[in-house]
């Protein structure tokens, strides 16, 4: 585990307020008061006790879809509800799971891929529970890019078009593998009728550029910077093959979830709050320069015009999780062999606190 970030804030308001009470003494002459007696002195003010700072350690990947996390340290949201947040910046999601796991990480999140299946029938207990990136019609960030050259010729039109081509992917045991499978299903073709190759997202760009690569799956800011750069052309969103596909969730380790139900509820409160003026930036234009300073501090994209350019990560502002999705990604694994034990995502996917923050905040 590589910690990038590790920020302590400072604890804030309490949850609890000042508890005032009434002045009790009665002046001179008043009934019940004894002759030559000393009115009552009043009394003072009676002090709660300071609602207890619970240390909460967060991991993230400096992406587009931390965004929620980011804008509730910089407001203040988690000092609200009195978490002391310290972000510790990982590589990959994958990372994440085995300190997740071991309690050394409360709060994580990143795609689902296989192998996260494969750590729960291995006895890692981890909790799914909320939306942490999405596609959508207005959110379709993750793209199908295509070689410029192939478009332009008219050698890919059709999902049937990419018989024999060569598609790049981040991973052929996570989420855009499942993806690029019903790609190639619209098409009547299976992997059997492609060449996929592993690759990482910026390295895509330059393969598509040399011709190394005919296809790629690839998320925003790529997906702007590649098409700015003549690379490739966005040719089709994830959306387009699997609608409101889920790309990313927010995960709970057990420890956090089981031995502090009261601070994990807290969590998500600021989390949600965040998750709310993150749709409010990108899709009412509420307050977008304010959210869009405090991505270019915390994430890859420091270039605020570019965020202008880009199509942003669809964040549901009530959280909710896409079941179906998660469900659709997990057959396809497990019919591919990539998992080896049975899971039942009703075990894995906990929406009691997202629930609780839902009721606390009404919906958006």
């Amino acid at each position: 585990m590589r910690k990038i970030l590790g920020k302590n804030l400072l604890a804030g308001l309490s949850l609890a307020g000042l508890l005032f009470a009434t002045a009790c003494g009665a002046g001179a002459g008043t009934a019940g008061t004894a002759k030559n007696e000393s009115p009552a002195a009043p009394t003072q003010p009676a002090q709660s006790e300071p609602a207890k700072v619970t240390k909460v350690k967060v991991g993230h990947l400096k992406s587009l879809s931390d965004a929620p996390i980011y804008i509730a340290i910089e407001k203040g949201y988690f000092k609200q509800q009195n978490l002391e947040v310290e972000d510790v910046a990982f590589e990959t999601g994958a990372d994440m799971i085995a300190p997740l796991t071991a309690g050394q990480l409360d709060v994580g999140g990143g795609g689902i891929s296989a192998g996260f299946y494969n750590a729960l029938g291995r006895g890692f207990d981890i909790q799914i529970v909320a939306d942490k990136g999405h596609v959508g019609k207005d959110s379709n960030y993750v793209a199908i890019m295509v070689r410029k050259d192939l478009i332009d010729s008219g050698k890919i039109k059709s999902f049937e078009d990419l018989r024999n081509k060569k598609i790049a992917i981040v991973s052929k045991t996570g989420s855009n593998a499942a993806q690029l499978s019903v790609a190639l299903k619209k098409g009547g073709l299976t992997f059997k009728d492609v060449e996929v190759v592993e690759m990482t997202f910026p390295n895509m760009g330059t393969a598509l550029g040399s011709g190394a690569i005919d296809v790629g799956f690839i998320p925003e800011p790529f997906v702007t910077r590649f098409v700015q750069s003549n690379l490739a052309v966005n040719w089709k969103g994830v959306n387009d093959v699997i609608p409101n596909a889920q790309t990313g969730v927010l995960l709970y380790s057990s420890k956090f979830a089981k031995d502090d139900p009261d601070a994990a509820n807290r969590f998500m409160i600021a989390y949600l709050k965040g998750v709310r003026d993150y749709n409010d930036a990108f899709f009412k234009q509420k307050g977008y320069d304010e959210v869009v300073s405090i991505l270019t501090k915390y994430t890859t994209v420091k270039e605020a015009a570019l965020y202008k350019q880009m199509v942003p990560a669809g964040i549901d502002p009530n959280g909710n999780i896409n079941k179906d999705s998660l469900q659709l990604d997990y057959d396809w694994y497990k019919s591919e062999g990539l998992i080896k034990t049975d899971i039942d995502l009703n075990k894995v996917i906990n929406t009691s606190f997202l629930q609780a923050a839902q009721k606390e905040l009404g919906n958006y």
